[in-house]
């Protein structure tokens, strides 16, 4: 592809890049969410072309080497925040259950207990789907699901997820506790079968096992506080919240 044609393809979704964070600065410390768009105070969105010494980004390499990296920051500086450089040297994995012939035969499923330190919590519970008809690795779609694996498809063998969800009783969520009842429930998202059938492979893990989105907010649970510094007790005002706790934990 030729770079000025690229152009073409990446700007409308550069622009709404740069409206992001934008946005995010006009409104630093907001009383109260707003969302009526006439209260939106007049902004100046960046151009994801100048880079931040005013150059314009003329080329490819241009924009791997300077730009890319300016416009990620800014990203986590006003949106995201940053994430903690400290590696975890003790994640292990644990295949808890593993059948070749599941959903009648076309899929291998599997259970995978991802530890993130030496002891049993915080673990990251992941279900995957691999299609035994493929001839080499299968590309696969990758998701958080809401209320656990369990939701995904009404396979009867899928571990149903013991950890804290909000409260949803028509679903099936009890007193914050997943039930029988949630199995399949979310089923029409995430369509197995036409997955496997398409020869993608399929991975899921429930969000709540890496942040729970409890009422707490505090970051006391999940996997922030394996980050922390001696004597911290939250992030700083910098660093990840949630949403960046849930990416780094797909990352795993």
């Amino acid at each position: 592809m030729q770079w000025s044609s690229g152009i073409k393809v990446l700007l409308p979704l550069l622009w709404v890049l740069s409206c992001a964070v934008s946005i995010h600065d006009c409104f630093a410390q907001p009383a109260d969410v707003n969302y009526d768009e006439s209260n939106v105070p007049s902004y100046t969105l960046p151009n994801p072309l100048i880079d931040a010494h005013g150059q314009p980004v003329a080329h490819a390499d241009q924009w791997n080497q300077t730009r890319r990296s300016q416009i990620l920051r800014l990203f986590e500086e006003n949106v995201y925040g940053r994430t903690p450089i400290r590696k975890l040297d003790t994640i292990r994995h644990h295949l808890v259950e593993s059948e070749p012939l599941a959903l009648g035969g076309k899929t291998t499923r599997q259970q995978v207990s991802i530890f993130l330190t030496d002891g049993q919590q915080p673990r990251l519970d992941v279900l995957v789907y691999v299609p035994n008809r493929a001839e080499g690795p299968s590309p696969c779609f990758l998701g958080l699901n809401f209320y656990g694996n369990q939701t995904i498809h009404d396979d009867p063998e899928i571990n149903i997820n013991a950890n804290w969800m909000r409260s949803n009783e028509p679903l099936g969520i009890e007193n914050h506790r997943a039930t029988e009842k949630t199995r399949g429930a979310y089923s029409e998202r995430w369509q197995v079968e036409k997955v496997i059938d398409a020869g993608f492979a399929l991975a899921t893990l429930y969000y709540g096992d890496i942040d729970p989105d409890n009422y707490q907010n505090d970051f006391s649970d999940g996997i922030h506080p394996l980050f922390y510094r001696p004597g911290q007790t939250k992030p700083d005002p910098d660093e990840w919240g949630s949403i960046g706790a849930w990416a780094w934990g797909l990352s795993r």
